[in-house]
């Protein structure tokens, strides 16, 4: 039996970090983290005009999601090792999920390095907590469970701004989708400078975030831009 070549580990090393052992001999379009039994995979599918795969932590719901026929595994995004696996990762209403800013800040590490052109992530808006007050209202989704944690765009926004030259990141942009549905407030006719009663209330805030080439960030906003642009950021030519 010959002995490994210096080049034959690299080599292998090169083939661990592009294809894990969990979706081997896959090319997907892209990977769903926290897909559950598979509606925000249809929802990627949309998007990408074509089939990805998933990613949950529960071991019921990737059963359920492989019997309406996805290609699904058991994991979680916080662990996950594998890098360009496919062209987009997506995560759909899973951040507000994560317990911790530090779980935050690894996630959308993983999700960067498991893509190889952009990130696309969506959930609730809670930038909409202060217009809503200023109307004499809250939004009771924003503090129902499984809500934890709460970034607003300003934070994915500081995150590029921290991680653009070690994650290659080239472009940026959050989108406000929908509208928020508001209850009366505890704080009917509370006033300040931080409250302005005309200001949207978006129901959910969409974020791209894109690695390596200008070209492909804004062919991403052409696939999956939505809404009211709230914040956008190119690297400069």
């Amino acid at each position: 039996m010959t002995s490994p070549t210096p080049e034959g580990d690299q080599m292998a090393r090169d083939t661990a970090e592009t294809s894990p052992p969990l979706f081997a001999g896959s090319d997907p379009l892209f990977i769903d983290f926290g897909c559950g039994t598979g509606n925000s995979i249809r929802f990627a599918e949309g998007i990408m005009g074509g089939p990805g795969v998933g990613l949950d932590i529960s071991t019921d719901r990737v059963a359920a999601a492989v019997e309406r026929g996805y290609e699904v595994a058991v994991g979680d995004l916080l662990t996950f090792e594998g890098r360009s696996v496919a062209t987009a990762s997506f995560a759909i209403d899973l951040f507000p999920e994560l317990e911790t800013r530090r779980a935050w800040e690894t996630a959308l590490v993983t999700m960067l390095r498991a893509a190889r052109d952009f990130v696309f992530i969506q959930h609730l808006c809670f930038d909409s907590a202060e217009a809503l007050l200023a109307r004499g209202q809250t939004s009771a989704a924003h503090a129902a469970k499984p809500v934890l944690l709460r970034p607003r765009a300003i934070d994915y926004l500081h995150f590029v701004q921290q991680h653009r030259a070690g994650l290659n990141i080239v472009g940026f942009a959050a989108f406000g989708i929908g509208e928020a549905t508001g209850t009366p407030s505890a704080f009917e006719g509370i006033t300040g400078t931080l409250l302005d009663s005309a200001a949207p209330a978006f129901r959910s805030v969409r974020i791209i975030i894109a690695r390596k080439q200008v070209s492909r960030f804004r062919a991403a906003l052409q696939r999956a831009g939505s809404g009211q642009l709230l914040l956008y950021w190119e690297q400069p030519a």
